[in-house]
């Protein structure tokens, strides 16, 4: 991370977030601790998948990626192109997006980043909060594909399984139409797969606390 222009932006964009209360966690602080897990992962021969395992270990819902590039001009003139994506961190499902472009100067890409920083509208964040807004209320949006292999002879909309005297397709409505989040939720078949479309609960409705798609389904 030698860019000098990449603290700059994160350090402006987390000031915007805690101006609109926001509450945010430090990037480097967090990615040194999950550096220093890693290191100590390494030495016993434990798979490190670097961003991911930030976003993994981070204490966070939602995670903002920054991309900066620079495009120079004839005369010596440059911009600089900053690209913010909100995306929400169980999932990885976009939340909001924003394009901000500086104006051509001959200037430095800390200078030029600086600049376009300022043109970061309050759309990005609308974008974020109804977002937000609507997977508290409505559920988190998962995908779940069941495919099988394209030499079985298993069909799964029409050979019976289980006890229910069912077809697997017919189980999967029945699950998704008792677990799936207000109803919210629908099997559609495609090619030799399943596809199971369901919305989950982002917070547990007797604790009030965070849940993991991993969670059991609510009762």
């Amino acid at each position: 991370m030698n860019d000098d222009a990449v603290p700059l932006a994160l350090s402006k964009i987390k000031e915007e977030f805690n101006l609109r209360n926001f509450k945010t966690i430090d990037f480097m602080a967090e990615f040194q601790r999950v550096q220093n897990r890693a290191y100590a992962a390494s030495a016993i021969n434990a798979k490190s998948t670097g961003l991911q395992s930030y976003i993994d270990g981070a204490r966070a819902d939602i995670y903002v990626t920054v991309k900066i590039s620079k495009e120079d001009f004839a005369g010596g003139a440059s911009n600089v192109t900053l690209l913010l994506e909100a995306k929400e961190r169980e999932t990885g499902f976009s939340l909001a997006n924003a394009s901000v472009v500086s104006d051509r100067f001959r200037a430095s890409k800390k200078e030029l980043t600086e600049y376009a920083l300022e043109g970061i509208s309050e759309n990005f964040f609308n974008q974020l909060k109804q977002a937000f807004r609507d997977m508290v209320t409505n559920g988190r949006e998962v995908n779940v594909v069941v495919n099988v292999d394209e030499n079985c002879d298993f069909d799964m909309e029409n050979d019976v399984v289980g006890t229910q005297d069912m077809t697997l397709s017919d189980e999967l409505d029945e699950w998704v139409l008792a677990n799936a989040f207000k109803g919210n939720g629908e099997v559609r078949s495609g090619g030799n797969g399943l596809n199971v479309y369901m919305r989950v609960p982002v917070y547990d409705p007797d604790t009030g606390r965070p849940r993991s798609i991993k969670s059991k389904p609510v009762s």
